[in-house]
């Protein structure tokens, strides 16, 4: 499973309410975009992962993001 999508479930988020919660005025992410990166479809933008730590910033953007380091 992806790890965005293991974070997102076990914080009890649904795509659409983690998208609010890492949206801003200067960056808005969408529910697409997390469906997206899920499946692997897209790869995280730079904002999206500045979102994603200002969100959560309990979590290290590389053990996220990047998988076969």
């Amino acid at each position: 499973m992806n790890k965005l999508k293991r974070i997102r479930l076990e914080k009890n988020l649904t795509q659409e309410k983690m998208a609010e919660m890492m949206s801003s005025d200067e960056f808005k992410v969408k529910r697409a975009d997390i469906s997206s990166i899920e499946t692997k479809n897209s790869n995280p933008t730079y904002q999206f992962m500045k979102a994603f730590k200002r969100t959560f910033p309990e979590y290290k953007i590389e053990d996220v993001f990047f998988y076969n380091i």
